[in-house]
């Protein structure tokens, strides 16, 4: 169980909050919400850590649970296969705040569409990761390559299911931070 005490959030750190209006039926949806957005996150992680070309794995570690509504804090600790590729380099900053920024800019593109159209709505949202990659200093590393579509399309897909479990009512928030930015639950 978690504390009274909010955690500060650092930037390769970030929280996912489900809101629910009490006293209503089916209360495992909000879990199952939870975890649904837990395993969304790890996926969109492992798909955007194979954008790197120095093997480097994703480890999420929970570190703080709240009520109220149901907040996890979570944060990353990265595990470089090939630490000779990177030796001396601040990467697992670097890495970490690109996998919560690139999060936070999926989440924020979804946050006014109930659905994608086209083929060039999910090339859009790729170029956004991209810019995100640039924004976070993995250019200076020469370690970025493009998201495929097929798997943006997926990660989308993913947190749509993620908040599917929701009801008119609940909410869900993805917070780091840079603050808050909720999680379309009609999407």
């Amino acid at each position: 169980m978690g504390t009274a005490e909010t955690p500060i959030l650092e930037s390769e750190s970030f929280v996912i909050e489900v809101g629910f209006e009490p006293k209503t039926e089916g209360p495992s949806r909000v879990f199952r919400a939870m975890t649904g957005l837990i395993e969304a996150c790890q996926a969109i992680d492992q798909d955007l850590v194979q954008t790197i070309s120095v093997q480097i794995r994703p480890i999420l570690i929970l570190e703080d649970i709240q009520t109220g509504s149901l907040k996890a804090f979570l944060r990353y600790v990265l595990e470089a296969i090939d630490d000779e590729a990177i030796k001396g380099l601040e990467w697992k900053k670097l890495v970490g705040g690109y996998l919560v920024k690139g999060k936070r800019r999926m989440v924020g593109y979804l946050q006014d569409r109930n659905t994608i159209r086209t083929a060039r709505e999910i090339y859009d949202l790729r170029d956004g990761l991209d810019q995100t990659a640039l924004d976070s200093g993995l250019v200076a590393l020469s370690l970025h390559t493009p998201l495929p579509p097929a798997r943006v399309a997926e990660d989308v897909r993913l947190l749509a299911e993620g908040a599917s479990p929701l009801r008119r009512g609940d909410t869900a928030q993805f917070i780091t931070d840079e603050g808050p930015i909720p999680i379309n639950t009609e999407f």
